[in-house]
């Protein structure tokens, strides 16, 4: 007689077996072929993947490199790296850079301090070592150790070479008292060296002192005047003459140590040989000491022409030179 007999249990086995085994085969080939589908097409994003970069990399390279040095370049404010520069606020307009009170210092190369400050200062983008100044102030070491004040009205700053073009009207004055108008000058920073091509005007205790042009050196505080300089100062009254009621003494004086004088009454006139005997040693516009300056005197020939030294305040202001009553 036919029994029915159960196929045998393994041990071990569950109802949980993996789905691979209990699927048919036709779905097992189903799903091999969707996962070669689906590494070929992670394959194909890797390709395209690796041409992209491949083109992308050099092109980014590139483009980073060209936007650091366009920016290094065109940097308004690389400035305050390369100089000791301080910058209050910045504004920009169009290809200008507006800094409001910059300020500039430094030494020479003698070891001498200066300073610049402007109210303003304009750079252009596409010129980025050219700075427009306004309203300037500069202060710069004398050789003694004094110092001598700047202001104008405007100004160009080369940064290469370091170079200040002042404009506009120029006032000066030093700490020994003397003072001066110029119309323009160009400042060498670094080599202490000051140059106007245009009349110049100095003034000082008792006197005043014009000229065509100047050039002035820091190093050992010299000034070359040249072309029609003409000298006008205050001469004491002579020891023991005192003129009378109604009597003023005119003296006159110029540029080349000429010099006359009238006198009505007791007033003693000075014979011209004595002035210009006294005119001997020119003084330095910045110390007053004596110091050989040669100038050109009404464009002729090359003479020593004094500045005087400084006198007590009750001998000052007895006669105005080059002035008639």
């Amino acid at each position: 007689m036919n029994k029915h007999v159960e196929p045998p249990v393994r041990l071990g086995a569950s109802a949980a077996e993996p789905a691979a085994r209990r699927a048919p085969a036709s779905a097992r080939v189903e799903t091999d072929r969707s996962k070669t589908v689906a590494r070929f097409k992670a394959a194909a994003r890797h390709s395209r993947r690796v041409r992209f970069f491949r083109w992308a990399l050099p092109v980014g390279v590139t483009t980073a490199l060209g936007l650091t040095l366009a920016v290094n370049y065109l940097d308004p404010f690389s400035i305050a790296v390369d100089l000791p520069f301080e910058l209050g606020r910045i504004s920009l307009s169009g290809s200008k850079v507006k800094m409001e009170f910059p300020k500039l210092h430094g030494f020479t190369s003698d070891n001498r301090g200066y300073s610049v400050t402007a109210e303003a200062a304009y750079q252009d983008l596409t010129k980025p070592d050219a700075i427009d100044l306004e309203t300037i102030a500069a202060k710069l070491e004398l050789a003694d150790h004094g110092w001598v004040n700047l202001v104008a009205a405007t100004g160009h700053y080369d940064t290469k070479t370091e170079k200040l073009m002042l404009d506009g009207g120029i006032r000066f004055d030093t700490s020994s008292g003397y003072g001066g108008h110029l119309q323009n000058a160009s400042v060498d920073i670094k080599g202490g060296k000051l140059v106007s091509k245009k009349p110049v005007e100095f003034t000082y205790l008792d006197g005043k002192l014009t000229a065509d042009s100047i050039e002035v050196t820091q190093k050992d505080s010299r000034a070359l005047l040249v072309g029609n300089v003409q000298l006008d100062f205050k001469m004491p009254p002579a020891d023991g003459a005192k003129p009378s009621d109604g009597a003023r003494p005119s003296n006159t004086a110029n540029a080349s140590g000429a010099a006359n004088a009238s006198a009505t009454s007791t007033a003693a006139a000075t014979p011209p040989a004595s002035r210009t005997a006294a005119a001997a040693q020119p003084t330095d516009i910045f110390h007053g000491a004596p110091s050989p300056v040669p100038v050109v005197v009404n464009g002729a020939t090359p003479a020593n022409v004094p500045l005087p030294p400084r006198r007590p305040p009750q001998l000052r202001g007895a006669t105005t030179v080059g002035a008639t009553p």
